[in-house]
């Protein structure tokens, strides 16, 4: 008679253990860890010959890695715009992509405001120089997926700011 007793209750229990509670979800998602900051290299972020064609020396820069295995990366370098343009429009997507540049496209300050707005704050830190535009630069955006690239390109000299994001 015990053994009846004890036998719904262990299920019962065994059920109820297997069972995460709300509160438990909601403490999981807030302690996300912060991302990662490391320093990076363009020539180790596009292919070598798309890297070779903008015909710079070693550009550093900076890459933001989230948790969730996305990653962005910052540079700032001087090169031909034209020659830019054409080379990160000319790089390689996902065939598998529904949608994809051929070439960059302008787009206006104010997208890479809005854009600013939803970026964490240790990325904004890490580009501060990338969120600072000013009336004589122009700004590109050139989707090749998994990558999204963004140029801000200034139109006085050569002076060319690049972000590249991987949505994976």
């Amino acid at each position: 008679m015990r053994v009846l007793f004890t036998l719904p209750l262990l299920i019962l229990f065994a059920l109820a253990s297997c069972r995460k509670s709300e509160q438990f979800n909601a403490l999981e998602t807030s302690a996300m860890p912060p991302p990662l900051v490391v320093l990076t290299s363009l020539a180790d972020t596009i292919p070598e010959k798309s890297f070779h064609n903008l015909h710079v020396e070693d550009v550093q820069g900076f890459k933001v890695k989230y948790a969730t295995g996305q990653y962005v990366s910052y540079f700032e370098y001087e090169a031909d715009r034209n020659t830019v343009l054409r080379t990160i429009g000319n790089l390689p997507f996902s065939k598998y992509s529904p949608l994809a540049d051929t070439s960059c496209r302008k787009v206006t300050n104010e997208s890479i405001q809005m854009l600013r707005s939803i970026v964490s704050i240790e990325e904004q830190e890490v580009g501060i120089s990338f969120w600072e535009s000013s009336a004589n630069e122009t700004v590109y955006e050139c989707l090749k997926p998994p990558f999204n690239h963004i140029l801000i390109i200034n139109r006085d000299s050569s002076r060319i700011r690049h972000r590249i994001e991987y949505t994976g």
